[in-house]
């Protein structure tokens, strides 16, 4: 599977999210809060989506190459 890329938060994202987990909230709740989970998921599917449309182009290229062999 290939890596996805890193996002690059800002110094006031990051600062939100400390105070988040200071003030009492755990580590996935303020993850949640701000979004970040959604984020990741989003990036995951956008990977495997392309991963799904190189194995159809393949599989198409495929049967274009063997339809032809039977002419």
């Amino acid at each position: 599977m290939d890596r996805l890329p890193r996002t690059a938060y800002t110094y006031e994202f990051k600062t939100e999210a400390v105070r988040l987990v200071e003030s009492g909230q755990s580590k996935a709740e303020a993850a949640r809060s701000l979004g970040v989970v959604e984020q990741i998921e989003i990036r995951q599917l956008r990977v495997e989506l392309a991963r799904i449309k190189m194995e159809r182009d393949i599989l198409g290229k495929a049967m274009a190459f063997f339809a032809k062999g039977q002419k």
